[in-house]
């Protein structure tokens, strides 16, 4: 291997420049520069006045995924890849706020209070916890506990699911999604500062004829696919003050992404009902003030309904 002598010479060059030595040496004393008088003027305000600046400032910045989304964050597989192999995906906090830990620290939990995090799908959440369970993310700073408003839209797996005639609750797709329910719920204690809170169901399509190539798709009870929920988990959550169960039947993703529901009977739902029943009643058994509402969507009919 050939020994290129100006390469090293240059490389000395750069690493003494002058302006370079002085990078690396502020790198490690930036904090404790922004704690000096005159970098601490901003920091003395009042905190609603230091909200309202956070907030102009992430209007502003277009660039910054809480101005693309926020105050709604919708977390799907998609965004979750892209995150996790670091491809086109612009940072959480704009640079202003990675001057001072501290600094970051206080915009980060302003900014997820803020913001609604809506989970779409299961494998999603999954990604989404990974990609917090880094070193680096544990490091930085835990933002769950900030979370106010968090959004499970397919709490129980269900949405694209087409069973068979034997979909009894032992069934392997029952199972399934008694297995992903309880996860989700187990995944609720790290939001311990959550007040509101949606959880949606599905019931799945049920094929009628028995036959793969023969579909005679039809609804059916969502009963058996809600085993999995943890009511000791949802009870944990001390900042709690609202809870919003959703249950749609016969619901089918078609190949044009659009969701048809061919359900037309509520009494497929009523087992949310129960549910949200419930949690009503575990609440005002522990004298804490917590709503609880249910929606139900079936064929093209909506039901809300507040226990």
């Amino acid at each position: 291997m050939a020994y290129n002598n100006d390469t090293t010479t240059c490389a000395n060059q750069v690493m003494s420049d002058p302006f370079c030595s002085l990078l690396q040496a502020l790198e490690l004393h930036v904090d404790d520069l922004v704690r000096k008088p005159e970098f601490h003027v901003f920091m003395k305000l009042p905190l609603e006045l230091r909200y309202q600046i956070y907030e102009e400032y992430f209007l502003a910045d277009t660039k910054s995924v809480s101005c693309r989304s926020w105050p709604h964050l919708t977390i799907d597989h998609d965004q979750q890849f892209r995150l996790h192999h670091l491809m086109d995906s612009a940072p959480f906090l704009p640079n202003l706020c990675l001057v001072s830990r501290a600094l970051r620290a206080e915009v980060t939990s302003f900014l997820v209070r803020s913001t609604t995090f809506d989970m779409a799908k299961l494998p999603a959440m999954k990604t989404f916890f990974k990609t917090l369970d880094r070193p680096r993310s544990r490091r930085d700073f835990d933002w769950t506990a900030y979370v106010r408003k968090l959004v499970l839209r397919d709490t129980n797996s269900c949405s694209s699911v087409c069973l068979g005639l034997d979909f009894g609750g032992a069934s392997p797709q029952a199972r399934l999604g008694q297995e992903d329910t309880a996860y989700a719920c187990q995944s609720l204690s790290r939001f311990s500062g959550v007040r509101v809170l949606e959880l949606g169901f599905h019931a799945p399509m049920v094929n009628a004829s028995g036959d793969l190539w023969t579909l005679d798709l039809q609804a059916t009870a969502i009963d058996p696919f809600l085993h999995g929920v943890d009511l000791l988990q949802i009870k944990a959550l001390p900042q709690l003050q609202l809870i919003k169960l959703t249950g749609s039947s016969g619901s089918q993703s078609a190949l044009d992404s659009e969701t048809i529901l061919r359900d037309d009977k509520m009494e497929h739902l009523e087992g949310v009902v129960k549910l949200g029943q419930q949690i009503k009643d575990m609440f005002d058994g522990e004298g804490r003030q917590v709503d609880v509402r249910v929606r139900l969507l079936w064929s093209d009919q909506c039901d809300e309904r507040i226990l």
